[in-house]
């Protein structure tokens, strides 16, 4: 196609693309779940026209050009296989209505090359969505196993304390010495020493430190 044929076809594609960019919304509506207004997608498909008119006159052709439209088209939540289907047939249709035959033929392999890698690109933004999905989806699970079997743990460990020995560990997150704990469970202090490494036993921790940390940790002790 000539310079001249060229530039005034895109006059032509441009005086055009807010039609276009209609047609193609109508062609895909219903292919996805698109949190846009109706005024905003026409708006967005309105910039996404203009997309595609650059891409199929460039020169050269750029196909990572091509391939944000596809891209784009998955981000607007059109992920369905109809929805690239449509795209590609109404693109085909709009971008040449009208036209020359002569104009018409000139076009067509730049016309197959342009949707060709708006599915390539539509087809590779789909995959990283899903994918980025499954990640989230596996790590809420592993999120949700660690807290119920954290949970269980604690619920485990807390039904193995006995009274005075569930009194005794909120003492300790408290900073609250033997003396002081002796006194409050009318007890000595070597009974609380006892009390307190069956606790350590239990806990599976070796010091008082450690105790206190696990009790907070696991709201077992403190206020």
């Amino acid at each position: 196609m000539k310079r001249e044929e060229r530039s005034q076809l895109l006059r032509i594609l441009h005086a055009r693309k807010d039609a276009i960019a209609s047609d193609w919304r109508k062609a895909i509506a219903g292919t996805g779940l698109s949190p846009y207004t109706a005024a905003e997608t026409q708006a967005q498909m309105v910039d996404m026209t203009e997309q595609v008119i650059s891409a199929l006159l460039a020169e050269p052709f750029e196909r990572s050009e091509a391939r944000e439209i596809g891209a784009a088209l998955v981000r607007l939540r059109y992920t369905q296989p109809e929805a690239l289907g449509s795209t590609q047939q109404a693109l085909a249709q709009e971008l040449v209505e009208a036209l020359p035959p002569g104009w018409v033929s000139a076009l067509r392999p730049r016309l197959v090359a342009l949707l060709g890698e708006i599915a390539t690109g539509f087809c590779a933004e789909l995959r990283e969505m899903i994918f980025a999905e499954q990640e989230y989806i596996r790590r809420a699970l592993i999120r949700e196993r660690d807290r119920a079997e954290a949970d269980l743990r604690r619920a485990e460990i807390g039904l193995s304390f006995t009274g005075q020995e569930r009194a005794l560990l909120q003492m300790l997150a408290r900073g609250w010495d033997n003396a002081r704990i002796a006194k409050e469970l009318e007890i000595s202090d070597q009974t609380v020493r006892n009390y307190a490494f069956r606790i350590y036993r239990k806990l599976g921790v070796h010091s008082r430190a450690e105790a206190v940390i696990w009790a907070r940790e696991h709201e077992l002790g403190g206020d």
